[in-house]
């Protein structure tokens, strides 16, 4: 039996935007859940452990990290983008992702050995060991998770994302109680996706049947599935070659701070725009044939990145120091001063990972590979030239990187589709640089001469003051800002249930 039609029609556009708002939104919350089961593992075991600790598990978990591009291998994306597949097809597709995470899992703790010599750091080896784990259960929960995505049953992800993240941390934290370093730090992915995984399947209700990769759904899905595979290996290869390309001649020590900025810095991308991708996309895809609302929906899904991700980011540039001096204490002065750096890179890398969502919705994979391929080699080539600068020379380098990277992506993907660049820049810019940006610097301005509730007080003031003089002012202000009040209103409407 044909799992064809799992999302529906190809629907009208009320009922799409409902969708889109309503998925948008469980997303949206469940992912704030993630994020804050996640600061909390970060801060309590950041206060437990020593940042060398962190430095040893973050070169095994760029491994790991690296490993779900090669599981995945696009195909989630490319089922999604084909609208279902037969339940043949779907079997030979969890075939082939099981089979992958088996083969790296076995990878993992042949190697483990290996890599433990080469950093010089015995526990390294143990850590490779427990991160085996998260390539061979990612594999098996693939295909289910994208059979909840077709139905569009986005509360149902959610409730296993946050639930599996909830019990990683809280297993994690009881480890270090109990005296455990490396393990309680490594044991927290594993143990999480194998909750994910486990929930997941329950929910879904789906089991594979006979593979059939003769099936002739198969063959055009899996070469969309290579073009996103490639693209997603390339940045996934780019991401996490830093840490353990530094690791060789920098201090586990300063790796560690390194790695827990740029976890921070990185973690509401994921959490965000990487989660939002399988919100938006389904609806996008619907959408190819008609330009006008394709683009349309695509300006209003950005907004709240380049609104919301955008503020909190430029703020945490400001703040980043006493941020992470409150959170993980004294000792980590280092990743502080890092995360700053960082934080003014993060805005530009998320609305660089929004510009994606136009390839794949948009069957232009392959240009979306050709753009992946120059870009996000070059932006790890710049920042692993900043070495000899220390980890503080290699954030900044990023940083820039990105800051060049996001309009040359998004140029790509206007010509890709042949849609107007003026306007795929247009909101960004405007909620980033014309009301993020200000309001981040109003806040330095005030911690210079202000402090407590009277600075705090004076920040809120001004950014109000900002953005009703830009609604007044800026007719696209206004514009963006309405979408998102309706966006809003929609979120909590019956129409969006």
């Amino acid at each position: 039996m044909s799992s064809r039609g799992v999302g529906g029609g190809r629907g009208r556009p009320a009922t799409l935007g409902a969708s889109l708002v309503k998925g948008g939104l469980v997303t949206v919350g469940s992912q704030a859940l993630v994020l804050l089961a996640k600061v909390s593992g970060i801060v309590v075991l950041g206060r437990l452990l020593a940042p060398e600790t962190f430095g040893i598990v973050a070169i095994a978990t760029a491994f790991a990290s690296l490993s779900s591009a090669v599981i995945y291998m696009g195909l989630p994306m490319a089922v999604l983008q084909a609208g279902g597949v037969s339940e043949g097809a779907r079997s030979f597709f969890f075939a082939l992702n099981a089979g992958l995470g088996m083969f790296l899992a076995i990878l993992f703790v042949a190697a483990g050995g290996w890599v433990s010599t080469i950093y010089g750091e015995p526990d390294l080896k143990l850590a490779m060991w427990i991160m085996a784990s998260v390539p061979l259960l990612s594999g098996l929960q693939a295909q289910s998770r994208t059979v909840l995505m077709e139905r569009l049953e986005y509360g149902k992800v959610a409730a296993s994302d946050v639930t599996g993240q909830v019990i990683g941390t809280a297993g994690a934290i009881g480890l270090a109680l109990s005296g455990a370093t490396v393990v309680a730090v490594a044991a927290l992915p594993a143990v999480a996706v194998l909750t994910q995984g486990l929930l997941v399947a329950w929910l879904a209700r789906w089991a594979p049947g006979v593979p059939r990769g003769s099936s002739g759904d198969v063959r055009p899905i899996m070469f969309v599935a290579l073009k996103i595979f490639a693209t997603s290996l390339i940045r996934d290869v780019s991401r996490s070659s830093i840490v353990p390309v530094m690791g060789v001649s920098v201090s586990t020590s300063a790796i560690g701070a390194f790695d827990r900025a740029q976890q921070i810095a990185v973690m509401p991308i994921n959490l965000s725009v990487d989660q939002l991708q399988r919100v938006v996309v389904p609806v996008l895809t619907r959408l190819r044939e008609q330009k006008h609302e394709f683009l349309r929906y695509f300006e209003a899904s950005v907004l709240v990145t380049a609104y919301a991700t955008a503020s909190a980011y430029f703020l945490v540039a400001v703040y980043g120091g006493e941020l992470v001096a409150l959170l993980l204490g004294p000792e980590w002065e280092v990743a502080g001063q890092l995360l700053r750096i960082l934080a003014v890179g993060a805005v530009f890398r998320a609305l660089a990972q929004c510009t994606q969502w136009i390839f794949i919705a948009g069957g232009a994979s392959g240009a979306g590979l050709r753009s992946t391929l120059y870009g996000h080699p070059v932006i790890a080539a710049a920042s692993l030239a900043a070495i000899p600068w220390g980890v503080t020379g290699v954030a900044t380098a990023n940083a820039a990187a990105w800051a060049v990277y996001w309009p040359i992506v998004t140029l790509a993907a206007a010509r890709a589709l042949d849609l107007e660049f003026a306007r795929l820049m247009a909101g960004p810019l405007r909620g980033a640089l014309g009301v993020a940006a200000p309001i981040a610097i109003y806040a330095g301005a005030a911690s210079v001469f202000l402090s407590g509730f009277v600075e705090a007080a004076f920040i809120i003031a001004l950014g109000l003051l900002h953005v009703f003089v830009s609604f007044v002012f800026s007719k696209g202000v206004a514009k963006d800002l309405g979408t998102l009040r309706l966006a809003a209103e929609l979120a909590v409407s019956r129409r969006a249930g």
